[in-house]
């Protein structure tokens, strides 16, 4: 999907939440069920925040990326 929007010209930013249930090892996969069950609402606007913080702050984003439209 990030390849698609990507050649559409959108900038595009992939992420998994925190406490997705995902590992480094396998991402897409849920290995990590207590990671998963200790998950919440709360928990994915802080991850979506730092996300959202890292965007602003980060130089080729704002170069290359329309901020007012995130």
């Amino acid at each position: 999907m990030a390849k698609t929007f990507a050649n559409a010209g959108f900038l595009f930013i992939k992420f998994n939440f925190s406490h997705n249930g995902g590992t480094i090892e396998q991402p897409i996969d849920s290995p990590d069920l207590e990671a998963f069950a200790l998950n919440n609402y709360t928990k994915e606007l802080n991850d979506l925040d730092t996300v959202i913080s890292w965007v602003f702050k980060n130089s080729i984003i704002s170069k290359e990326g329309n901020l007012k439209t995130i």
